[in-house]
């Protein structure tokens, strides 16, 4: 009995000691949306619906399209995500897009090119570019 312990013992010594990898962070991924912001109109469907911080003030998002730009993941399993958390994510990004998202007047289309960060407990919105979309009334003047 005891030289199966030792036998054991001298396998365990022998053997390299097991290296701790750090956590691997997941990369961003990279979107394009149409989302109104604070309000829709009635006949809009949005896909998912979106509640997103920024220096203590809450952002309502319906988002009508997006479109995963980079990665294999899906745009549904991004909103099942995150739909549990009272607010999805917290804004940041380019000053420019950030502005343009700030002032956009309730009930304006907007296309949103931007970059979701959801690991561990954090989930963060960079914005890259905020640009009104046109409506048909606009573009028939």
């Amino acid at each position: 009995m005891q030289r199966v312990l030792l036998a054991c013992l001298a396998v365990l010594l022998a053997a390299p000691a097991a290296q701790a990898r750090p956590l691997r962070k997941a990369a961003p991924i990279h979107v394009r949306m149409q989302t109104y912001v604070g309000e829709k109109p009635a006949d809009a469907r949005p896909e998912f619906s979106w509640r997103v911080a920024f220096e203590r003030k809450r952002y309502q998002l319906y988002i009508t399209k997006m479109i995963v730009l980079t990665g294999s993941v899906m745009p549904l399993s991004i909103d099942s995500a995150v739909s549990m958390y009272p607010v999805q994510f917290q804004l940041i990004g380019e000053k420019t897009a950030v502005q343009q998202f700030l002032s956009t007047p309730p009930g304006q289309l907007v296309q949103i090119s931007a970059y979701l960060r959801i690991d561990g407990i954090s989930r963060y919105l960079m914005l890259d570019h905020v640009t009104p979309v046109p409506t048909a009334t606009s573009a028939a003047h």
